[in-house]
Formats: C-alpha cells, sequence, structure tokens
C-alpha cells in the first residue's frame, strides 16, 4: 500500500472513531508526525472530505453521498426495500437486508414495525458474518472454500456471553443453517435480542444477501411467537425472490 494513501485512509478511520478530533488528537491516535497529520488533513479538507471547526476536524457528508450511492446501485435494490418495509409492517418489529462484504456483514438496508424497540445496530454498520442471524445465513451458504477462508481471517471474538467462538462449534452451526434454511441469533450480538434470518438468491441460486428479524428475546417465548415470525420471514423471501426472478 501506498504510504500516503495508507495515512489519509488511517486519518479518515480516526476522524469517523472519535469525530471533532484536532491534529494532536490524530496525531496520537494514528502515531503519525503532526507535520504529517496537518499536511493530510488540509488536503482532504480542500478536497472536502474533511471539515473544519474550531480547529476540529470531521467527516464531510460526502461519505454519505457515497454510501447511499452504493446502496442505490445494489442489484434489485428498489424490490428489496419493498419487502423489507413490508416484513416490518406485517411482524411489527426490525427488518433488515444485510449484505457480505468480506468477513462482514453490512446492514444496508433497516426498517420499524410499530413494536420494535432500539438495538443499536444502524444502516451502514459492519458487523462480524459470525455473529448475527443474517450474517450465519450467507455464510452457512457460501462454497465450502469461501467459508473457509471466512472462518480463518475471523477473530471470532466474543462479543456478548452468547457469542459463538469454537469453530467446531461454529461450523456445526452453519451446518443446520445451511439444512433448515434458516439462521437464528439468540443474544450474540447484542444481549437479550432474538434475531432469525434466510439468505436472499437471485434467479440464478447466487446469494445475494440476506433479511432478518430482530425481537426482544421476551417475546419469543410466548408460544408459537418463534415459528410465526419465522414463517412470515420466509414468505416473504419467497415473494421477494420470485420478484427478483421476473423483474
Amino acid at each position: 500500500m501506498i504510504d500516503a494513501t495508507k495515512n489519509s485512509l488511517a486519518i479518515i478511520e480516526t476522524v469517523h472513531k472519535h469525530n471533532n478530533c484536532s491534529v494532536t488528537a490524530i496525531s496520537e491516535e494514528t502515531g503519525l508526525a503532526k507535520s504529517t497529520v496537518h499536511s493530510h488533513v488540509e488536503t482532504l479538507k480542500r478536497a472536502g472530505y474533511l471539515i473544519e471547526s474550531d480547529n476540529e476536524f470531521n467527516l464531510s457528508l460526502r461519505f454519505l453521498q457515497f454510501g447511499l450511492d452504493i446502496r442505490r446501485w445494489q442489484p434489485y435494490m428498489d424490490i428489496i426495500r419493498k419487502k423489507v418495509t413490508d416484513l416490518a409492517e406485517r411482524t411489527g418489529e426490525r427488518a433488515h437486508y444485510v449484505i457480505r462484504e468480506g468477513i462482514n456483514g453490512v446492514f444496508v438496508y433497516s426498517d420499524i414495525g410499530e413494536d420494535a424497540v432500539q438495538t443499536g445496530v444502524h444502516t451502514g454498520d459492519f458487523v462480524p458474518l459470525y455473529t448475527t442471524a443474517s450474517g450465519k445465513a450467507i455464510l452457512a451458504n457460501l462454497p465450502s472454500e469461501c467459508i473457509d477462508e471466512v472462518l480463518s481471517e475471523s477473530e471470532l471474538r466474543s462479543i456478548t456471553p452468547n457469542t459463538i467462538t469454537e469453530t467446531k462449534e461454529l461450523r456445526k452451526e452453519l451446518q443446520n443453517v445451511r439444512s433448515e434454511g434458516l439462521a437464528y441469533n439468540r443474544g450474540e450480538y447484542v444481549q437479550q435480542l432474538w434475531s432469525v434470518g434466510a439468505p436472499v438468491r437471485d434467479n440464478n441460486d447466487r446469494i445475494r444477501g440476506s433479511i432478518s428479524i430482530s425481537v426482544p428475546a421476551h417475546r419469543v417465548k410466548r408460544r408459537g411467537e418463534e415459528n410465526e415470525l419465522s414463517t412470515t420471514l420466509l414468505e416473504i423471501i419467497n415473494e421477494l425472490e420470485l420478484a427478483i426472478a421476473h423483474s
């Protein structure tokens, strides 16, 4: 990687992480000399990627424009957005569409029903595939060599006490997901949050992403609630895949 590019990216990531960063704070976080940081932030500011206020720097909304454009360019996004909204309305809960980038799942679109709760997960978040229902739904349906690659590159760290971090146990979980067509998350990324997810395929049987529903754990303890939500999810995905096939 070119050093100048690497330094600029490190500065952008630091400003994103901390917000309202001074040159001194960026220097301390990145290990770069203040003079180097100053040169880079001035270049990024003039190019419109950083904004300055009271000698502190923030990312500009140019990044929002990039993100929204990338989402808009995703295949079948208009159809997918409608079905995620439909799922949220029909269940009253929080629904997500997730795609894979490397070892992570990216929350590309979310919508909430009338009974949905805050989960701390937002559109645009990158989340390790192994920690969520959406991620496991994608991971389980990748070719075996891709699964091996993702697991070998993933840190498999514990996000909550329920996170599966043993490779053998995780592989068994992925086998169950593949055979059942559904992935579950029982407080593995957010404590006391239950989720169910399933893959979305195009008419060439390629995995495009996954859709999931997130529900407070106590709600699924009600009789039949888990089955009802899973059934609704599969119905929505079936409708979506039919729409994709004939779009």
